[in-house]
């Protein structure tokens, strides 16, 4: 009884103090808004703050899916107006719209490393025949020619049952090569798709994608009509694509709506009437994407969740689209978040803060998909750093330890020219140009092992790396709930609760 009078008197005689110590401004939030909002109630202002604070160390655990529903909804009803910039900054839509790690995560197939050869000895004949004996975490390989791709449960004369199919990646022969006839409203219970040098014929229907994850990287979409991809809470990412409307006036691009986000990088779109009915307004990125011109253009409308980079034309100059300077994969920015390097703009700042990518274990799991030769290195430190995840390999892949291991295959000793070229295979792609050269004027042995290995980068399977990460995020998902940040390691640690 002593022991809580006693506490409820040191915090009666605290409470004033906390009122003398005005609020500081949080790392986020710019000089401009501070301003803005400083003189607002202090009890109103302190408790806002306290809010985002908290909203910032949950992101630090979260996957895009999250923190995009969760920046939507952030309300500000019950707020003074005087707090709104407060809101407005906390809130961008850029916090999803250029963080491209989150939504490769977001669209990434948990791959198990089982692969299904369409075509070849063993395996089913067409992808149409052996949709049925695709299961979750395999990588298709489908060979040239024309197909279908119908990946649902459901049968003849028979309803769909709530089943949901996910973590399946396709890749053609190339888009000249293999044509997938695409029923998207038979695929639309597939989640976390991926597909890879194809044409994809929509035989003149939108693709029904509402609550789906899906990756197009080096496709042709064609023959649609009305828009391409259609629906709600979809997460979007198309890469080195070409979306062809046939030139239609009545095609569009996109009709998607709710928690939806869209990254589309290198993609052209020609021959389309336009990018949708309006402008978007949800959070999409256009990354250096171009049009010849809309045959139909009724992007006008003013809004604020539109990005765009080297991609001018693509939008109507009134629809007034925020020019950004990288996403949150950039080297840069990479090196920033890792605290390796300085701040390269003060968005990135702000967002790298506002997801707080330091401490954020999914962020730097996805980035182990980057074969940039700086990216890779900065990664492995910050994973052993975080959570004493160790990644073979990616701390040798800066150009100095690759050139060591490239002369190394000519050392005098066996055992050292034997451990560079595994070590070399291991590097894989971020070891490709040094090796080349190797292989055209090195010595007699580095020419023949340079192009050994060489051939075991190209023979090796697409995504090579997809299982590691995919296993590494299925780690993550399960084990989150028991993750705590230990503040004094600057590491996280699971709890134990047995």
């Amino acid at each position: 009884m002593r022991r809580r009078a006693a506490l409820l008197a040191l915090l009666l005689l605290a409470a004033p103090l906390r009122g003398d110590d005005a609020p500081s401004r949080p790392a986020w939030a710019d000089e401009a808004t501070w301003r803005a909002v400083k003189d607002a109630p202090e009890e109103s202002l302190r408790k806002v703050l306290d809010y985002f604070e908290e909203y910032r160390k949950l992101n630090a655990t979260a996957f895009l899916e999250d923190i995009e529903r969760r920046r939507n909804n952030t309300a500000f009803a019950g707020a003074i107006d005087q707090l709104r910039p407060l809101y407005d900054l906390a809130c961008d839509p850029a916090v999803a719209a250029l963080h491209a790690v989150g939504m490769e995560n977001a669209t990434l197939p948990r791959l198990s490393g089982h692969v299904v050869r369409i075509g070849v000895e063993g395996g089913p004949p067409t992808l149409r025949l052996g949709a049925r004996q695709i299961l979750p975490g395999d990588l298709v390989l489908v060979p040239p020619g024309r197909d279908v791709l119908d990946l649902s449960p459901r049968r003849a004369r028979m309803p769909a049952p709530a089943v949901t199919i996910s973590d399946i990646a396709i890749v053609g022969s190339g888009t000249g090569k293999t044509t997938l006839q695409f029923f998207g409203r038979r695929n639309e219970l597939v989640q976390r798709m991926s597909i890879e040098h194809c044409t994809l014929d929509f035989f003149n229907r939108p693709v029904i994608v509402s609550g789906c994850a899906l990756a197009l990287r080096h496709c042709v979409i064609t023959n649609f009509r009305g828009p391409a991809f259609q629906g709600n809470d979809t997460f979007l990412l198309l890469e080195d694509c070409v979306l062809d409307g046939a030139d239609r006036n009545d095609s569009r691009a996109f009709d998607l709506h709710g928690n939806s986000v869209v990254l589309a990088r290198r993609t052209i779109f020609r021959g389309t009437g336009s990018l949708g009915s309006a402008t978007p307004t949800i959070p999409f990125t256009l990354d250096e994407c171009s049009t010849p011109g809309w045959l139909d253009d009724r992007c006008r409308e003013t809004t604020g969740t539109v990005f765009t980079h080297w991609s001018e034309g693509v939008l109507d100059p009134n629809a007034k689209p925020q020019e950004f300077a990288r996403a949150l994969d950039s080297e840069l920015v990479v090196a920033f978040a890792a605290g390796e390097a300085p701040a390269p703009d003060e968005r990135s700042a702000r967002l790298v803060t506002l997801l707080d990518l330091p401490r954020s274990l999914p962020y730097w799991i996805g980035l182990l998909r980057e074969s940039h030769a700086k990216v890779r290195p900065i990664t492995a430190r910050s994973l052993e750093r975080l959570a004493g995840i160790k990644v073979p390999g990616a701390l040798e892949a800066d150009a100095a330890a690759v050139g060591s291991l490239v002369a190394a295959l000519d050392a005098d000793d066996w055992e050292r020219r034997e451990d560079a070229t595994t070590r070399l295979e291991a590097l894989g792609e971020r070891a490709r140009a040094p090796l080349e050269a190797a292989a055209r004027s090195g010595s007699p042995e580095q020419k023949d092992r340079a192009r050994e290995i060489l051939k075991a980068i190209d023979d090796r399977p697409l995504f090579a790396d997809g299982p590691e990460v995919a296993r590494l995020l299925h780690w993550f998902e399960s084990t989150r709930e028991r993750l705590t940040w230990d503040e004094a390691k600057k590491r996280w640690i699971e709890k134990d609760f047995k």
